[in-house]
């Protein structure tokens, strides 16, 4: 075979598998997208990435990236779409465009990218920008003789969920029981994004010995006291205090990005 007949025979062969040929009207073929996920981070899992045109409907559903890959090739039919990139989920549960919390657990620490994209021509870029969607509650105790505190702490709310595309809460119950964090005097949980008003949230002191109820807190209207954005792109943590009869002694926002802390103290 002539090297001029092994020419003319790979070129037959790309040709026959081409899904678009230069020959043929290109208004058909598929766009090619390119999602860069390198603003994804190691801390907070695998990547899921899916799609949705613009009567909502999925056009590429939920495929795990694992974290350490940059770039997703996606072939997809021509159409504006909207992209949601999505970290640390856990225990949550995905529905379409969002995200539930079961009654009992706390938030996942979500992290959310969504991009709108034109992909009306022959290729796309994507590129995700992931955002803080939780809030870390820290509940400070006082405890003088450091003997085994004797409340657990319970958090309720009327949010329990995250519309993904329009990075918006999703009304319904929510309960967890705060961490206690060993060697610490500390409660952690954390917080799924509230409305705009924040309100909804209480946090209650339970007895351990026959699980009534010490002391229960309007949480939603401490937040709020101290300015607390709930619209923000990236929530802020909070941090309050408590002395040992379960009085608040104070309350502090903390910048995710910075870790500076503005407290109040009542």
């Amino acid at each position: 075979m002539t090297l001029r007949t092994s020419f003319l025979l790979m070129a037959s062969i790309i040709t026959l598998f081409m899904s678009c040929s230069v020959k043929e009207p290109r208004g058909n073929c598929p766009c090619r997208l390119t999602v860069d996920l390198s603003d994804a981070s190691e801390e907070y899992t695998d990547v899921l990435v899916s799609a949705f045109d613009k009567n909502k409907q999925a056009v590429y559903c939920c495929e795990t990236i694992d974290v350490f890959q940059e770039k997703l090739f996606i072939e997809m039919q021509k159409s504006r779409i909207k992209v949601i990139c999505l970290q640390g989920i856990a225990v949550g549960r995905m529905d379409g465009r969002n995200v539930f919390i079961d009654e009992g657990h706390e938030a996942d620490r979500l992290m959310v990218s969504t991009d709108d994209v034109d992909c009306t021509g022959e290729t796309a870029f994507s590129k995700a920008s992931f955002h803080k969607n939780w809030a870390e509650l820290t509940i400070s105790y006082a405890n003088p003789d450091n003997s085994e505190y004797p409340f657990t702490l319970e958090v309720t709310g009327q949010v329990n969920g995250l519309g993904l595309d329009t990075m918006t809460p999703v009304a319904g119950p929510f309960r967890c029981t705060g961490r206690q964090q060993p060697g610490e005097n500390t409660f952690k949980a954390n917080l799924p994004r509230q409305s705009p008003e924040g309100k909804g949230l209480v946090m209650r002191l339970i007895r351990k010995t026959d699980k009534s109820l010490e002391k229960e807190y309007d949480l939603s209207e401490f937040i709020n006291s101290s300015g607390y954005d709930w619209t923000a792109m990236d929530l802020d943590d909070i941090c309050i205090g408590i002395d040992y009869a379960g009085a608040l002694t104070s309350i502090s926002v903390i910048d995710w990005k910075t870790g500076f802390e503005t407290m109040i103290i009542i």
